[in-house]
């Protein structure tokens, strides 16, 4: 019994202990209060920054459309789809977000994940953007007229995805299919009287957008878009030593009608086909791709000369490089080879370099790209539904796109950046507003164009804890019909944009945001000469807010161009003035 009592004794004594233990090896689950998604700022009616042409090949981008869609629920911009951000699914099953306000404006969007397991996804999402009732407030148009045509657009994508995880890698794949109906509410023609461009004398100007009033009805006055896309992808496994990806993807886009429907003409469209591959290992790799584009250029029984045409392009990438990396300093090196088929010169060569300094709180980087793409329709249709109709778009060069760049900071929140930058671009497609066919001045053409100039950049930006968050950018480029660094289609001069976002209490979130555009200018042509026009300074000052009710459901509200400004997006294009939307975000 002295030796049994003791035993036990020590027994009970360990016991606690050993449960302990049990305890710390057990998981633990939290459920946390739903925190919404932070919505990027997408403000209303600005021309949106247009990116630099691609400097490495244009990527195939399956997964560009193969993840659902969060749309920001704000007003309707000019452009279709200025979304494509992807939804976080990881915390719900499904979305749906609805907006409207003045002029009739709707946005909204849903997506729901229909299969969901550890190595297989099956989404499906749908997005809708629309406005009714917007005025044509650009000053291109002549004074004096009747009530001009209303800004009209319905544009619709839905789109299925599906990821299957295996253990050599992963299988992807998507379908997209995307619809939009719009009637052309910009530009003027002549009066059968006038033989010359006076936009200042009485009568000579009449409103005349494809010849009819009523603009959403009319079949005349209506265009239609219809585009489908399909795409397959696969990707090894990360932890591979070697780690490559392939696409394959094909898509066509076509607009219905010509200029005008009563010829019986179709309008332009593109097929197009691209199979791209990447590989890397820790310090090489290369990018290679193989595309070709099949272009339908309708007739136009009004402009005599000018018959329906097929056109076929191709072009081939190769880009390898090597990467160095050693203490702050790392390296990437290469070169971008593009040899074009049925398309200009067939061989062109540019930059792919990356060199950068990190430091104790600052870094210095130096970029020099450039690079060949393929210019397609649904590209510039993004930009601006109004595009002509008829008219090809040349294939842009780009030799040289180099910047350096100083960046300071964090410290304590704030960040700060200086840059400079120099580019040639050329046959870039530049907008042109053409004054002396009326058949064609109500839509914009874009026509070959060479721009070389420099750039000046800026940044600054605080960050004070969760409670707010402020930045500035600044960007200028001394430019003229030729000369100036690529800034955007709307050739502007200086370009700002500033933010904060403030969130005085957990639920609530503010949102103030100001853009400039200044000095932007758009060429037109007249009788064979080249004019420029003034397109207006944009200056929008918004304000957003929005509000977490419960888990699920989040109320927003967000009003745009406070100031009540005039611009045009393009040339006769005038953006909507002061408008305001509501709406709700609900996931489940």
């Amino acid at each position: 019994m002295n030796k049994i009592f003791p035993a036990i004794l020590a027994a009970l004594l360990l016991a606690p202990s050993a449960t302990a233990q049990d305890d710390l090896t057990k998981e633990i689950t939290i459920a946390t209060d739903y925190t919404p998604l932070e919505r990027k700022a997408a403000k209303l009616n600005l021309l949106p920054t247009a990116s630099k042409a691609p400097a490495k090949p244009r990527s195939i981008g399956y997964s560009q459309w193969a993840e659902p869609a969060d749309v920001p629920a704000l007003a309707p911009l000019l452009v279709p789809y200025p979304y494509r951000t992807s939804h976080d699914f990881s915390s719900s099953r499904g979305y749906v977000d609805l907006g409207v306000g003045s002029f009739a404006n709707i946005a909204g969007s849903a997506g729901y994940a229909i299969v969901r397991q550890p190595d297989t996804d099956l989404n499906l999402w749908l997005q809708h953007n629309s406005s009714w009732t917007g005025r044509n407030r650009s000053e291109n148009l002549p004074a004096g007229l009747t009530e001009p045509l209303k800004q009209k657009f319905c544009d619709n994508v839905v789109a299925l995805d599906f990821s299957r995880r295996f253990f050599p890698g992963t299988l992807s794949a998507s379908v997209m299919c995307h619809f939009d109906r719009f009637s052309y509410y910009g530009g003027y023609g002549f009066n059968s009287q006038s033989s010359s461009y006076d936009p200042n004398a009485s009568g000579d100007l009449i409103h005349t957008p494809n010849f009819h009033t009523n603009g959403w009805e009319s079949s005349d006055s209506m265009q239609s878009v219809r585009e489908f896309r399909i795409a397959l992808g696969w990707r090894n496994r990360r932890s591979e030593d070697f780690r490559y990806s392939s696409s394959l993807e094909f898509s066509h886009f076509g607009l219905a009608r010509a200029v005008n429907a009563t010829a019986g003409n179709k309008g332009i469209s593109d097929n197009h086909i691209a199979i791209s591959f990447t590989g890397e290992k820790d310090c090489y790799g290369a990018d290679a791709s193989v595309e070709y584009l099949g272009r339908s250029i309708p007739e136009i029984v009004a402009i005599p000369g000018q018959p329906k045409r097929n056109d076929g392009m191709g072009m081939v990438t190769l880009a390898p490089f090597f990467r160095y990396s050693h203490d702050s300093f790392s390296a990437r090196v290469g070169v971008n080879v593009n040899l074009s088929i049925s398309d200009g010169p067939a061989l062109r060569f540019a930059p792919r370099v990356n060199l950068a300094y990190v430091g104790k709180g600052f870094a210095v980087e130096l970029n020099a790209t450039g690079g060949k793409r393929l210019s397609l329709l649904t590209d510039f249709f993004a930009l601006n539904r109004y595009i002509s109709p008829t008219a090809p778009l040349s294939n842009p060069y780009v030799p040289l796109d180099a910047e350096l760049a100083l960046r300071l900071g964090p410290f304590s929140g704030f960040h700060a950046s200086v840059a400079a930058a120099y580019g040639i671009f050329n046959d870039m497609p530049m907008p042109v507003a053409r004054l002396d066919i009326p058949q064609l001045n109500y839509c914009t053409e874009y026509a070959p164009s060479k721009l070389k100039g420099v750039k000046l950049a800026a940044e600054v930006g605080y960050r004070y804890h969760s409670l707010a968050e402020a930045r500035l950018k600044f960007a200028y480029s001394p430019h003229d019909v030729e000369k100036g660094y690529f800034m955007g289609y709307d050739r502007a001069k200086c370009v700002a944009d500033f933010s904060l976002s403030v969130t005085p209490i957990e639920p609530l979130r503010v949102t103030l945001g100001y853009e400039l555009r200044a000095k932007r200018i758009t060429a037109a042509s007249l009788n064979s000469a080249l004019l420029l026009s003034d397109l207006g300074t944009v200056s929008n000052l918004s304000l957003g807010a929005s509000y977490r009710v419960m888990k699920p459901l989040c109320l927003f509200a967000s009003c745009s161009n406070l100031l009540g400004k005039h611009w045009d997006n393009f040339y006769s294009l005038g953006a909507q003035g002061f408008t305001i939307m509501v709406g709700a975000s609900y996931v489940f």
